[in-house]
Parts: structure tokens; sequence; C-alpha cells
């Protein structure tokens, strides 16, 4: 695969949340996006309907031969061929702001 990172559409929801805690929303799992690979006669079909229904669209790159993803971003190409999911930004933010594992998350004070 050849990916245009620039390509991406990132809403501005995430683009402060990640501004806020420093974290690559492209690099964050599970952030709600779908990708799907669409044959290039049908690309034009599909952004219609999705534009239509009001779901952000973008044609982002293209299938290729051979191994792996290349992505470009900002001038730079990067190629990865296997998972890091310690290289994931969610890994990251758990190290970064742990919490304590007999907390539930809710100030005693506030059972009250």
């Amino acid at each position: 695969m050849q990916i245009d990172a620039c390509r991406l559409p990132i809403q501005h929801i995430v683009a402060r949340f990640a501004e806020a805690f420093k974290f690559e929303p492209l690099s964050k799992i599970s952030s709600g996006t779908l990708v799907a690979t669409i044959p290039s006669e049908y690309v034009e079909t599909a952004s219609q309907s999705l534009t239509d229904k009001g779901i952000a669209f973008a044609d982002i790159g293209r299938i290729t031969e051979g191994d792996g993803v290349w992505i470009s971003k900002d001038g730079r190409e990067t190629y990865y061929q296997e998972i890091h999911c310690e290289a994931d930004e969610l890994t990251r933010m758990w190290e970064l702001y742990p919490r304590d594992s007999t907390s539930s998350g809710i100030d005693q004070k506030d059972k009250r």
C-alpha cells in the first residue's frame, strides 16, 4: 500500500485533543476511522454517497504490489512491514498518564 497521510481527514476535536495530550492522532488505534479498499472505478461513486450522508471521505492512497505499507507525510516516506503495538499512541499515553489499578476513576468524596 502507498498512503499519503496528509490526505487523511482529522476532525477538529481530535486535533485539539491530540494537541492537548501531545499525541500523534494518526498513530492512535480505535480513532473512529474506517479504511476500505475500493476499486478505482468506484471511488467517485463512494465519495459522493458518503458525502451525501455527511460522512467524511478521503482518497488516501493506492494498493500496490509487494509487502508492507509506505506512508508519506511532510515529504518523508516510512515503510512498515510489521505491526508494532508498543509504538501505538494509546500505549504511550497509558505510560504517560498511569492510573492506580485500584482506582475506579471516581473521587471518594464524590461517592457520598
